[in-house]
């Protein structure tokens, strides 16, 4: 699991009214190195929520993001090469996300994150 992916995914299930951002604990974390691509990254700055990005890389070791995003970050290639290295080539191989509201734990095995729901956790939908 990247941490771009990270930023986007919930607690899906019907006890959690948020279940947003869900917490990290990584077991082993490795680096896969993608390139870098300064207009797609100036392209998704904003729809990062920074916050959850800055919980997200320290929960995995990474304490180097400044605490708010600025305009002068956003225009700087340095940064943004960073701020893409955080994102996109820092992988959880193994470890759990947890749900801040209902402390549910999805498993991460091999990168993928296991989200499937036990048939009470889902809503019941009516054709």
């Amino acid at each position: 699991m990247i941490l771009h992916t990270h930023n986007s995914i919930r607690n899906n299930s019907k006890y959690a009214k948020i279940g947003y951002p869900l917490m990290i604990k990584a077991d082993r974390v490795e680096i896969v190195e993608t390139n870098f691509n300064p207009k797609f990254m100036a392209h998704i700055l904003p729809s990062l929520n920074w916050e959850t990005l800055v919980s997200g890389s320290q929960a995995v070791g990474l304490t180097s993001l400044p605490p708010k995003l600025t305009t002068e970050l956003m225009n700087d290639t340095n940064f943004l090469q960073a701020l893409h290295h955080i994102l996109f080539n820092v992988h959880v191989v193994t470890g759990k996300l947890t749900c801040p509201e209902t402390g549910r734990e999805f498993e991460i095995k091999n990168g993928i994150i296991k989200f499937i729901l036990a048939e009470d956790e889902c809503e019941i939908v009516r054709a």
